[in-house]
């Protein structure tokens, strides 16, 4: 009974902290085709849980690596000024690119991305599973059909609604900022209103830095 309490708990946990790294792995497949973004979804999802496999073994060690959080925030910063420009790019062509370089990149941006948010995942199937490294792993599989299945409908969803990649955007910024300002050592020095003029500073810089580096790129 304690053991089926524990797996429900862990596939809960699954189902509420996927729903940012699915934005992601949406965001980062949108310009390909159908076949190469099943691909990508299920490469680049299978790599970013084997590093989290890699992570959860190491967790202990995470928890002492100073401004872990804050460096996270700032690299899905990146990570979403990327995806932002590919939307842009995309959106100046109107075409999808289909091509191996294309996939490799898709398949990197998900393993970035992944890395940068999955600490709270990782802590979080940790305590529910009490330290039973059979249960943390188990947790983490279970992630990879839960991603591929969500991140594939969303997929779906901003193609059909081109502004959701924007909605997507603004998400995975407010998530970077959140994680700077939570970080144990950053967050010593932020107060609420503080934490909200940063999330805002952070989405509508993100916005506006990537459409200059767009066209910066596309006047070359």
């Amino acid at each position: 009974m304690d053991l089926a309490f524990k797996v429900i708990k862990i596939i809960i946990i699954d189902l509420l902290l996927s729903g940012d790294n699915a934005i992601v792995i949406a965001m980062a497949t949108l310009r390909l085709s159908p076949k190469s973004r099943k691909k990508a979804i299920l490469l680049g999802t299978s790599g970013a849980i084997a590093l989290r496999i890699l992570l959860t073994c190491a967790g202990t060690i995470l928890l002492t690596v100073p401004l872990l959080q804050f460096l996270g925030g700032l690299v899905l910063i990146w990570v979403t000024s990327r995806l932002l420009i590919d939307t842009f790019s995309k959106e100046a062509q109107n075409a999808n690119v289909d091509s191996p370089t294309r996939l490799i990149h898709a398949i990197k941006i998900i393993i970035i991305a992944d890395f940068s948010m999955s600490l709270d995942n990782i802590l979080a199937i940790s305590g529910a599973s009490h330290g039973e490294i059979r249960l943390v792993i188990f947790g983490l599989l279970l992630s990879i059909p839960i991603l591929i299945f969500f991140s594939q409908k969303i997929a779906g969803f901003m193609e059909k609604y081109p502004l959701l990649v924007y909605v997507g955007a603004i998400i995975l910024s407010w998530v970077s900022a959140e994680l700077i300002c939570s970080d144990r050592i950053v967050g010593q020095y932020i107060n609420k209103p503080l934490q909200l003029v940063i999330t805002i500073a952070i989405v509508v810089g993100v916005f506006v830095i990537s459409k200059i580096k767009f066209y910066l790129i596309k006047i070359r």
